[in-house]
């Protein structure tokens, strides 16, 4: 395949969210009520690819599930969402990651993980890296983070453009088996760095944004795109010496569960796809992320004609 017309495909997460509407998020040996709770599609990676083919483009994944009724309903819900699962694995005998999703009436969020014994088991030796012959762009969540290193190597190798987003904290990615040596060794192969606010500003060791950029560029030499995600706060995006402040638009929000993942979704498909600069891919993807708020689920991510429709990003 052309890679002009190939496929963003990602390597990561996917999941089940069992979402709860609570009263108030717990604190701690604290209680809250369950108002409505539902079993929704999720996981980061898979979100990212949903966004991507709610838009237009072409997608597909590569993870392994389990054969449990997780796992079925994780396939079905990538088929409904026209996500090329040529390349996705069940383990037998085989438990798929669940995510349990805590949303207060505000939209804030409380996120727990089981994670099953199928995801983190892909290796290396598991995978045919020939889909890597249909791709345009890979993206991971580094979700078993050595295997996707050593894919993100063998992507760039063959010039495909990798987008690292790191969306969990630091010291979770430390319990999956990261350190800096191996976040350092994914920044080789990124043309992309997006973490979440919490991993970058625990990577950095300070919580100043634009003092996080900078150490995040010095401490690994790091010279592609970043784009740091700050919740209401938008966003930064720094390219080619410049830094550009992405507003988080304002809209009446539900749930803001899915709403990173919308916003790197839309950013590949904006930049990689339609062309867009990074600054105006910035704001449109932005656009996206509040879209995905003012409904309940992480794929409740918009449509083409959705984002096109918010005219605030223009």
């Amino acid at each position: 395949m052309n890679k002009s017309s190939g496929l963003a495909i990602g390597l990561g997460s996917v999941a089940i969210d069992i979402i709860g509407k609570v009263d108030a998020l717990p604190k701690e040996d604290g209680f809250c009520m369950v108002t409505e709770q539902q079993a929704l599609d999720g996981g980061s990676c898979a979100n990212v690819m949903t966004q991507i083919a709610r838009l237009g483009a072409p997608s597909a994944l590569v993870a392994r599930i389990g054969d449990d009724d997780s796992g079925r309903k994780i396939r079905k819900g990538l088929e409904h969402y026209n996500i090329n699962t040529a390349w996705l694995m069940t383990k037998q005998g085989g438990t798929s990651l669940t995510t349990h999703i805590f949303v207060d009436p505000i939209g804030a969020k409380t996120i727990a993980l089981y994670m099953g014994d199928s995801l983190m088991t892909v290796s290396l030796n598991d995978l045919d890296l020939s889909f890597l012959d249909h791709c345009k762009v890979l993206y991971t969540d580094l979700f078993p983070p050595h295997t996707a290193v050593a894919v993100a190597k063998a992507a760039k190798a063959r010039d495909i453009p990798v987008v690292f987003n790191m969306q969990v904290g630091w010291p979770l990615m430390e319990a999956f088996g990261a350190n800096r040596s191996l976040i350092g060794e994914m920044l080789e192969y990124s043309a992309v760095f997006a973490p979440c606010r919490s991993a970058a500003f625990d990577l950095a060791g300070t919580d100043e944004p634009n003092e996080c950029i900078r150490k995040l560029r010095a401490d690994f030499n790091y010279q592609g795109i970043i784009i740091l995600t700050l919740g209401t706060e938008g966003s930064l995006i720094e390219h080619d010496g410049r830094l550009v402040k992405i507003p988080a638009y304002q809209v009446d929000a539900v749930d803001t569960t899915g709403a990173g993942d919308s916003y790197i979704g839309a950013f590949l498909y904006a930049y990689y796809f339609a062309g867009f600069d990074p600054e105006t891919a910035g704001r449109f993807s932005a656009a996206a992320a509040a879209l995905t708020c003012m409904r309940v689920g992480a794929r409740s991510t918009p449509s083409l004609e959705e984002v096109n429709s918010f005219n605030k990003w223009r």
